[in-house]
């Protein structure tokens, strides 16, 4: 199956990477019958314009999700580097009944821009209370940990290393918050909060490179 060309789609591209993020307005027939397969070859003929290399081991591409929805299937891949997800950087191809890719969102970061190696300073410990400075709660009686979870965090084109904490909040109300801690030098961000009845809001926290706990 060729690949699309130029003029059969349109395109809305990302703004730190310079690969488009949505691929839209076209209809490619891969003459396959399953989702994965179908989404498969979609990525590896497209490799190239969308930069998904970074996406793919050296030989294959990650375990894809499937769901289903009224009038499609939707294929997902979570990009890892190094055995660690990257923060929101998922890759989707959309399939309607026939078996026809009709969009493609893409979040994946391209390979020129990973990072050789994770390298870190701060261990979980010292991220939740870096994370318990920033949400000014003593994280020792006020909060307790629910998750931690190293992982690439995207600030502009750069990936960074990073500590994913889950605070679980009790004073002076009860709230679920989640702060990725920058892994090489303790800056933070505050990604979202969630009353006990579940609401969840963004909180208007800076972003993880401009806001240092010290």
């Amino acid at each position: 199956m060729q690949p699309l060309a130029r003029g059969e789609y349109r395109v809305e591209r990302g703004h730190f990477y310079g690969t488009p993020k949505e691929v839209y307005a076209f209809r490619w027939d891969a003459g396959l019958r399953t989702p994965r397969a179908i989404a498969a070859r979609f990525c590896a003929v497209h490799e190239d314009p969308l930069g998904l290399e970074g996406l793919r081991t050296p030989t294959r591409l990650p375990e894809a999700k499937v769901l289903h929805s009224l009038g499609a299937v939707h294929v997902i891949w979570q990009q890892h580097h190094l055995g660690k997800r990257v923060h929101r950087a998922y890759v989707t191809v959309h399939i309607d009944r026939q078996n026809v890719v009709y969009l493609a969102k893409n979040r994946a970061v391209p390979k020129v821009h990973l990072p050789k190696e994770f390298s870190r300073k701060i261990d979980a410990h010292e991220a939740l209370e870096l994370a318990g400075d920033i949400m000014k709660t003593d994280a020792a009686h006020s909060a307790k940990i629910g998750v931690h979870e190293r992982l690439w965090y995207p600030w502009k084109d750069r990936l960074l290393p990073a500590i994913k904490i889950r605070l679980e909040i009790h004073a002076p109300r009860r709230r679920e918050c989640i702060v990725y801690v920058d892994a090489h030098n303790g800056r933070a961000r505050v990604e979202t909060q969630r009353s006990p009845g579940g609401r969840s809001a963004r909180a208007q926290s800076p972003d993880i490179a401009s806001c240092r706990v010290s």
